[in-house]
């Protein structure tokens, strides 16, 4: 083979691994965009796992510093019981709720935290009897491009 041949065929090679690369990179990038979801989105699929009352995949959403902590301070059960409350007490969130998102502010509270939360939300909405129902129901943080629900302990 002569070297003009063995170049080409190096230089084609070459080609054709950088054409897989940019296949390689560019299939990395949309699935990444395709999963990632915004805190509207996060939040309205919370509420839907809320109001069709499915604790399990409700305990998914929780960040696991969060289940870490409170299986840690004795209180493994915690976030179940809080879903409960927020359930029975609210019943469920009609279609027409507005979702109200703002970055978090540490220096309203006096909780503890088992992960810093990145955001706020509040969910709005009047009932039957045209009154009107705001819930804050939890913190949200974005870890490592994924958002979850942050729950906070209460001090003693």
């Amino acid at each position: 083979m002569s070297r003009l041949a063995s170049t080409l065929d190096f230089f084609s090679l070459l080609s054709l691994m950088n054409n897989h690369l940019a296949y390689i990179f560019s299939f990395l990038l949309i699935t990444n965009i395709a999963f990632s979801e915004t805190p509207n989105e996060f939040i309205n699929k919370y509420l839907e796992i809320r109001n069709n009352e499915n604790i399990e995949q409700y305990l998914k959403l929780i960040h696991p510093k969060c289940l870490a902590y409170f299986s840690n301070v004795g209180k493994p059960d915690f976030p179940k019981n809080i879903f409960l409350a927020f359930r029975k007490r609210l019943g469920p969130t009609p279609q027409d709720a507005v979702i109200s998102i703002s970055e978090f502010n540490q220096d309203n509270t006096k909780l503890v935290y088992p992960i810093k939360p990145t955001h706020t939300y509040t969910v709005s909405w009047k009932d039957s009897n045209g009154n009107s129902k705001a819930i804050s129901e939890s913190d949200i943080v974005l870890d490592n491009n994924t958002y979850y629900i942050v729950i906070p302990d209460y001090p003693k």
